[in-house]
This record gives structure tokens, C-alpha cells and sequence, in this order.
């Protein structure tokens, strides 16, 4: 792939920081190094936990962070301001069918139900050929290894082709995250 302007990366992350203050310190560090490289970011447009990090993060560095967040969890309040750019939508499925559509690379973050519901969407539509934008775990402190056990599970039981799980990108840090993307999108 070759692009002229720098490719925007979807964050799936998720409203709770975890019981592990490493999982923000991290997110941290990988939001200065994005936003450091003019990577634009879209994300789910909140301001608690890991959402909160990455949007507080980028938005200290004055980095362009894109929120799209559905209207009805803005009840309590939960929406981050003075983002560069926030819509709002309806739903969750139209908050994630916006956030796919719209980035060029996804980067998924420790989290719960959300972000895994968001990652297998990625997986699946890469799997079935209708996405070839890349998949990076960034697997901080280990969070994702269970997961990454039964994706070879599965593979070993005959339900998923190496294929399908030989594109994720695993990272372990933030650099290699950067490594990555620089990599596969030429400057």
C-alpha cells in the first residue's frame, strides 16, 4: 500500500482502565508515539478509561483524534470533548461500521466484550475477503495470550485456516506497533 497522506488507525479500547495501572501507561505511551508521527486516530469517543487515556493523550499532544460515539450513552455524560473532529450515531453497530469504514489499520487495546466484539467483526471480514486493512493486538503484559491460545485452538481443531490468524500483528510494545505501520504504509 502506498499513501500520500498518513493512514488513519482505528483504536478499539474500552470505558475501564483495568485493575493494571501498565495498561495506561501504555496506551499513553502508544497514543504519543502515534500522534508524534501524525497518525490520525479514530476511536469510540469516550472520556473513561482506556478511551480516556488515548483521547487525553492525544489531545495533550495536539494530535487529530476522531469520536464517534453513540447518543445514547451521553446519559451519563461519557463523551469526550474538544476532540479535532465527534459525530454521533444511534447505535454501537453504526458507532463500529463507522470506525472500520473510516481507518485504514486497527489497533486493539486491553479490554472487555466491546473491543472483543469489535476485533472478531475486523477478523471476520478480513477472513472472508472484504478487508485487507491490517489487525495489530497490541498485548500488553500478556492481556490478549488467552486469546491468542484459542485462536490456535481453533486453528488445531479445524475451524480457522492459518490464514486467518496469520495476519494479526501481535506487539508488545509500542515501537513495534510504530515498526509496523510505518512498514506496511510507506511515508
Amino acid at each position: 500500500m502506498f499513501y500520500k497522506k498518513k493512514p488513519t488507525i482505528a483504536v478499539f479500547c474500552g470505558s475501564q482502565k483495568g485493575n493494571k495501572t501498565i495498561y495506561s501507561s501504555q496506551s499513553k505511551k502508544v497514543a504519543r508515539i502515534l500522534c508524534k508521527n501524525s497518525y490520525p486516530i479514530i476511536y469510540g469517543g469516550g472520556r473513561t478509561g482506556l478511551m480516556g487515556t488515548i483521547s487525553d493523550t492525544i489531545k495533550k499532544s495536539k494530535g487529530k483524534i476522531i469520536g464517534i460515539f453513540p447518543d445514547f450513552l451521553n446519559i451519563q455524560k461519557l463523551a469526550q470533548e474538544g476532540l479535532y473532529k465527534f459525530y454521533t450515531v444511534k447505535t454501537l453497530s453504526n458507532r463500529k461500521k463507522i470506525m472500520i469504514n473510516r481507518s485504514d489499520a486497527f489497533l486493539i487495546l486491553p479490554d472487555g466484550f466491546g473491543t472483543l466484539d469489535e476485533l472478531l467483526e475486523v477478523l471476520t471480514l478480513k477472513q472472508l475477503g472484504l478487508s485487507n486493512k491490517p489487525i495489530i493486538i497490541f498485548n500488553i503484559h500478556g492481556f490478549w495470550n488467552p486469546l491468542k491460545k484459542f485462536f490456535l485452538f481453533m486453528k488445531k481443531e479445524g475451524f480457522v485456516n492459518h490464514k486467518d490468524i496469520k495476519h494479526i500483528f501481535w506487539a508488545k510494545n509500542a515501537d513495534e506497533i510504530l515498526n509496523f505501520l510505518d512498514n506496511n504504509f510507506h511515508k
